[in-house]
């Protein structure tokens, strides 16, 4: 009888083991659980968006003004400038626009005092005279208004004052965005120009904003 026991002691005893080794499985499962909380948050972490910002640039079109969207890395104002300076993008997808800013304009400074800003670019601006010098300067005064407010915006070629040309007020060596209100597209204009839905109503809340500022 004590043989025949001893087997099934034993047996007991091993359940007992197993039970016990399987059963108190919460050392095991811990160590996983922790691993997946910290990949999911570093996932979180790591997953930023691309850091780009949408802004809004101006390009001439039949004469008159078309906004056009781009992707920077920030909204500071001299990366706006620096963008509108480069040749018009393949991507844009407007019929027939272009830049009157001269190939090879480079913005050398740009200093705000309150809410006057002068622009100082290079050499190559002053290879731009007539209309086009006028667009160029409406390119550029339309873009870097289009989210901040100056009462006064001048231009520097190397450092040097220039005059520019107004639509409204002829040679002058300020200007504002108002004067050159009348220069952006219509909405007939921007048909034509196969502009999207998008940056039409982008044209339209502009020309609104500057009817009632002008």
């Amino acid at each position: 009888m004590i043989r025949r026991a001893t087997p099934v002691a034993a047996a007991v005893v091993l359940g007992a083991v197993l039970a016990t080794t399987f059963g108190c499985g919460i050392g095991v499962d811990e160590r996983p659980r922790a691993l997946q909380v910290t990949s999911t948050t570093t996932t979180t972490t790591t997953a930023p968006s691309t850091g780009r910002i949408v802004s809004i640039l101006y390009y001439v079109n039949e004469g008159s003004f078309v906004p056009a969207s781009t992707e920077l890395p920030d909204n500071d104002l001299a990366t706006v400038i620096r963008a509108l300076l480069m040749p018009p993008p393949s991507t844009l997808g407007v019929n027939g626009t272009l830049s009157s800013i001269p190939a090879g304009t480079e913005l050398l400074s740009l200093s705000r005092d309150t809410t006057r800003l002068t622009i100082n670019l290079s050499a190559p601006f002053d290879n731009v005279v007539g209309l086009s010098r006028q667009q160029a300067i409406g390119q550029m005064v339309l873009t870097v208004t289009e989210r901040a407010q100056f009462d006064a915006i001048d231009f520097q070629v190397e450092g040097k004052a220039i005059q520019v040309s107004s639509p409204s007020q002829g040679d002058t060596p300020i200007v504002t965005a108002c004067d050159f209100a009348p220069l952006l597209s219509t909405t007939e204009d921007a048909s034509s120009a196969s502009l999207s839905e998008d940056m039409t109503a982008v044209l339209t809340e502009r020309r609104n904003r500057l009817d009632e500022a002008c």
